[in-house]
C-alpha cells in the first residue's frame, strides 16, 4: 500500500463541541486502512483545550481512545499519554488497549528508565515530578533541561542554545531566511 511506511497520529477527542473523536475519525481511519498505514498514534486535545487533555491522561482516557481505534484497524496502535513507567506501558498492552506504548515525560525524567527496569532496578528509576516544564504550552524556547536530577540535561546548554536559537539556525542555514520571534532561554532556575 501507499502508506505502508507511514504512521498516522489521530485525535481521540478534541474536548470541543463537535470536535474530533475516534468515531468521527472513522472515515479517515478507513481511508488510511485502505492504503495500509504502518501504525497509529492516538493523541487528544488541541491547543485551546490542553488543560482537559492532561486531565484525560491522568484518568486513563488515552488508553480507551487507543482501544477504540484498535477496533477499527489492523495496523498497530501506539498508546501514550501520561505513561510513567515501563510496567504501566506493559499493562496498557496486556489489557489489549494498545499494541505498543510511547512515553515522553518518563524518559525525560530518567533517560535510563528502560535499562534500569530491564536490569530489575525499577525502584531506582527517577520519577517525573510533573512540574509541567516540558509541556509544549509552557515552553518558551527550543532548549530544555529537566528539573529532575537524573533527568535529561543537554551536555552543553550554551552550545545547544546557540544551535537552536533563531540566530544559530540562521548562521547554519544562511540561504534560508527565518522569520522567528526571539525566544527566552530556559535555565534550571527559571527564565532569563
Amino acid at each position: 500500500g501507499a502508506l505502508e511506511r507511514v504512521g498516522a497520529r489521530i485525535s481521540g477527542h478534541d474536548f470541543q463541541d463537535d470536535g474530533l473523536t475516534i468515531k468521527r475519525n472513522r472515515p479517515l481511519v478507513e481511508l488510511f486502512n485502505d492504503h495500509k498505514t504502518a501504525y497509529w498514534v492516538v493523541s487528544a486535545g488541541v491547543y485551546e483545550t490542553a488543560p482537559k487533555k492532561y486531565v484525560a491522561m491522568k484518568k486513563g482516557d488515552y488508553g480507551r481512545y487507543a482501544e477504540e481505534l484498535r477496533t477499527m484497524t489492523s495496523a498497530p496502535v501506539v498508546g501514550q499519554g501520561g505513561i510513567r513507567s515501563i510496567r504501566q506501558g506493559g499493562a496498557l498492552i496486556r489489557s489489549g488497549q494498545a499494541d505498543i506504548f510511547g512515553m515522553a515525560q518518563a524518559l525525560l525524567a530518567d533517560p535510563l528508565i528502560l535499562q534500569k527496569t530491564l536490569a530489575g532496578e525499577g525502584g531506582g528509576v527517577a520519577e517525573c515530578i510533573e512540574c509541567g516544564r516540558c509541556k509544549y504550552l509552557k515552553r518558551v524556547d527550543l532548549t530544555f533541561d529537566c528539573l529532575v536530577k537524573e533527568g535529561y540535561h543537554p551536555p552543553d546548554m550554551d552550545a545547544l542554545a546557540c544551535r537552536v536559537s533563531p540566530e544559530g539556525i540562521a548562521r547554519e542555514t544562511p540561504d534560508r531566511p527565518l522569520d522567528l520571534p526571539r525566544r527566552r532561554r530556559i535555565h534550571p532556575v527559571g527564565h532569563v
